[in-house]
C-alpha cells in the first residue's frame, strides 16, 4: 500500500466498522438473513463479470458467519444459491440452517443429468 496515508486507512477501518455496527442493528430483529448469493447463474467460460462478489463481499467484511447453499437450478442447470448470515458467533444458527436448505432441496447433485431438476426455475438470469 505504498503511497497510502496513515489517516486513509484510519477513515476506512472506521467505515469498516461503522457498517458492522450498522449490519448489526439491522439483524438484531432477526435469527439469519436469506438473501441471493449471487445476481445470476454462472457466467460462460471466459465471461468477465466484475460484480460476481456484491452480494458476498459486504458480508464477508463483517466477519459474520455466512454459509452460501445451491437451492435450485436455471433452465441450464446452473446452480442458484443462496445465502445465509447470522450474529457474530452464531455459527450454530448458519449451519443449521444450511443443512435444513440443503435437505429440503436435496442439496447439489454431481450428476448433471439429474442434478436438481425438481427445483428448476424459469426466467432467472
Amino acid at each position: 500500500m505504498a503511497g497510502t496515508r496513515g489517516q486513509d486507512v484510519v477513515e476506512l477501518l472506521h467505515a469498516w466498522d461503522q457498517f458492522r455496527t450498522n449490519l448489526l442493528q439491522f439483524i438484531r430483529y432477526y435469527d439469519a438473513i436469506l438473501c441471493p448469493a449471487v445476481h445470476h447463474t454462472a457466467p460462460a467460460i471466459g465471461a468477465r463479470d466484475n460484480q460476481r462478489f456484491d452480494y458476498t463481499v459486504p458480508f464477508s467484511l463483517t466477519g459474520y458467519p455466512a454459509a452460501v447453499v445451491p437451492v435450485a437450478a436455471d433452465e441450464e442447470g446452473l446452480p442458484v444459491a443462496v445465502q445465509i448470515v447470522s450474529h457474530p458467533w452464531r455459527e450454530d444458527i448458519v449451519l443449521a440452517l444450511a443443512a435444513a436448505l440443503e435437505e429440503a432441496f436435496e442439496g447439489w447433485q454431481d450428476d448433471l443429468d439429474s442434478g436438481m431438476k425438481p427445483h428448476r426455475l424459469s426466467g432467472v438470469e
